[in-house]
């Protein structure tokens, strides 16, 4: 029996053995496995058995490290898009704004203008508008007139200006008229000088005031037209009218009471033809008010409602002196001729034509 208990002791002893041997095979073999780890590299993907280069969580054979631009090594610094790294000057030529004017990429100082960026030098040299009256460029704040000509500040009281259009312009351009104006080559190609083209343009006017619903009772031939300077402009009103035109009554008289009147519509000289349209139906309204014994009530309603007219007749041409003597209206201060035209033309809109007209009549004194 003792014999029996120490072979069975034997036995348990040397599995024990044998346990402890798989044991630390199994061990022995999972910690080489974690000892040994193979790294393979993000450019070539192959496996790297020597030195590296680590980038953001990417391992890279030294040679497999390249520029996505130029395909060059990356040995120094370097700037990385969307997952692919760049030379800084290679990522510059893709990827940094450029120049509007040259096309090269923008760093450094630069200029934004209407939503595009210039070099400074670019911008200061072909791009900046400039005084019409120095030729400096305009880098700060500068005037523009309607037609895209700008000045320096300190010019802005002292530069000459087109007199029909408003127009900057330099000592050598334009005209100088034997009144005093100033008139640019664009408005002095469609002046009118002469009366036979003055009676076509106050027909042309007439019959687009009445296709609006302004009827006149006195016939075009009833009505004296005459080309004037601005002198004689100036004198008539007193220095107070319309810088363009104006339309006078003469009433002779006997013994017995009113014998006739003469209706005179003066229109200032080498005023360019839409300019003059515009004048024109202007001074054609005042002699519908006078029709309608409406021009003594309101100043501000007697030359708001002709510019009016003014405006209907203009709103006609298709032409950018037309839109600038638009917009004139719109812009003007003066309390009768701007702020006496937009209440007028507020009442049109709102009213139409035929209450508009009563509320002229009414105003201007109509009886």
């Amino acid at each position: 029996m003792q014999k029996v208990v120490e072979w069975s002791q034997m036995r348990t002893g040397f599995l024990s053995l044998v346990l402890l041997f798989v044991i630390l095979q199994v061990l022995g073999t999972t910690t080489c496995a974690n000892e040994v780890q193979v790294n393979y590299c993000a450019g070539c993907g192959q496996v790297i058995t020597s030195d590296y280069v680590s980038i953001q969580g990417k391992l890279f054979h030294p040679w497999c490290f390249v520029c996505a631009g130029c395909g060059e090594v990356i040995a120094g610094d370097f700037f990385e898009h969307e997952g692919n790294f760049f030379h800084p000057n290679c990522y510059r030529d893709r990827f940094s704004p450029r120049c509007a004017y040259c096309g090269l990429p923008v760093s450094g100082r630069y200029i934004e203008k209407n939503d595009s960026l210039y070099h400074e030098q670019c911008y200061i040299e072909h791009i900046a508008p400039r005084c019409i009256v120095s030729n400096e460029p305009l880098i700060g704040p500068y005037v523009e007139d309607y037609w895209g000509n700008c000045v320096h500040p300190r010019f802005r009281d002292v530069v000459d200006r087109c007199h029909s259009c408003g127009r900057f312009l330099k000592s050598t351009d334009g005209f100088r008229l034997s009144d005093g104006r100033r008139q640019c080559q664009v408005c002095r190609s469609t002046e009118v000088t002469a009366l036979r083209e003055v009676r076509e343009i106050v027909l042309q006017a007439r019959d687009w005031l009445e296709q609006a619903g302004i009827r006149f009772s006195i016939s075009l031939g009833e009505i004296e037209l005459d080309l004037v300077t601005i002198h004689d402009l100036e004198q008539m009103s007193d220095g107070n009218g319309d810088p363009h035109g104006m339309h006078v009554v003469q009433v002779r008289k006997s013994l017995f009471g009113r014998v006739s009147e003469e209706s005179t519509i003066h229109l200032l000289d080498h005023l360019p033809a839409d300019l003059l349209l515009g004048v024109a139906a202007h001074e054609l309204f005042h002699v519908w008010q006078h029709e309608k014994h409406a021009d003594s009530g309101s100043m501000a309603w007697r030359e708001g409602s002709a510019n009016v007219a003014a405006w209907i007749v203009l709103s006609r041409i298709d032409s950018d002196l037309a839109r600038y003597q638009l917009q004139s209206l719109q812009e003007t201060q003066d309390p009768n001729y701007g702020d006496g035209f937009r209440t007028a033309l507020k009442y049109l809109e709102q009213h139409g034509m035929e209450k508009y007209l009563e509320k002229v009549s009414t105003e201007c004194g109509g009886r």
